[in-house]
């Protein structure tokens, strides 16, 4: 396998890109600015806009931070698939992975939230205010909808990066983070992270940054939220079933639990 020789002389004098690869509504904006907030630390977008496009690292941005950020680890925070242009892009830049993912009903719940709440414009399925009007007018629940329409690119999201072996070993192995692991220990996470990724910052710089308010797209921030929407919506759950049982052999266990296989009071829903 060939290896760029001026890799190793860029990480050292240019730092690293840290891209926080994540599903949408897992926490990915709380983490990445908590990131960024130590010293040696910045972030910085990989793609040149968002609203409907896939969030595709592009390679001239990622040149033009290297050079701009020396010696600093550039954070990145991106809804990207690993794929051949992903994968090519991490063996000749100095580029790692933290893959965030979330219990999927959970997203798609605070994912009907923001569509309410915020925007529709995102690349995962294609909603304008009108259209979402629409529904009314239909059978369809909105969550129903959005299940249809969104949880296919969750899961393509899933199965690129957990995968990874199988169809790209040549890169860094990523480092697999849930939204649970992530807000049930925050400390012991987030400085696990700091080290695992050779940030500079002493426990006093990380429990500084993370008791600072920080911007976040938190909503709710209840972990077990979605599965009670979904109780009551079986054809939603059935939806999202039926899109899971189509990879028997894959484990899904870090994102999906089967409605009928989980107690489905309210105890098991937990602020975080």
């Amino acid at each position: 396998m060939f290896r760029n020789p001026f890799r190793t002389r860029i990480k050292e004098k240019q730092g690293q890109i840290i891209v926080v690869a994540c599903f949408p509504k897992s926490g990915s904006t709380f983490l990445t600015r908590k990131l960024s907030a130590l010293p040696t630390c910045v972030l910085e977008p990989l793609v040149p806009f968002g609203e409907r496009r896939e969030q595709e690292l592009d390679e001239g941005i990622i040149r033009e931070v290297l050079r701009k950020h020396e010696g600093r680890h550039i954070i990145a925070h991106q809804h990207v698939r690993l794929n051949a242009n992903t994968a090519d892009l991490a063996m000749r830049y100095p580029i790692r992975f933290v893959v965030l993912v979330r219990d999927l009903m959970d997203c798609l719940v605070s994912l009907e939230d923001h569509m309410n709440n915020e925007s529709k414009l995102f690349p995962h399925s294609f909603w304008s205010n009108r259209l979402y009007d629409d529904l009314s007018g239909t059978s369809l629940s909105r969550i129903h909808a959005v299940t249809i329409t969104n949880a296919p690119w969750f899961i393509n999201f899933y199965l690129s990066w957990v995968l990874w072996k199988e169809e790209y070993p040549e890169i860094p192995a990523p480092f697999f983070l849930s939204y649970s692991q992530l807000f049930q220990n925050l400390e012991s996470t987030f400085s696990s992270l700091v080290t695992k990724f050779g940030i500079q910052a002493g426990q006093k710089d990380i429990i500084r940054v993370l008791e600072e308010e920080t911007f976040s797209r938190l909503n709710k921030g209840i972990s077990g939220r979605g599965r009670e929407y979904f109780v009551k919506d079986s054809a939603a759950a059935s939806a999202l079933d039926q899109i899971i049982r189509c990879y028997p052999n894959v484990d899904f266990s870090q994102i999906y639990e089967p409605i009928d296989q989980k107690n489905n009071s309210r105890n098991n829903i937990t602020e975080v």
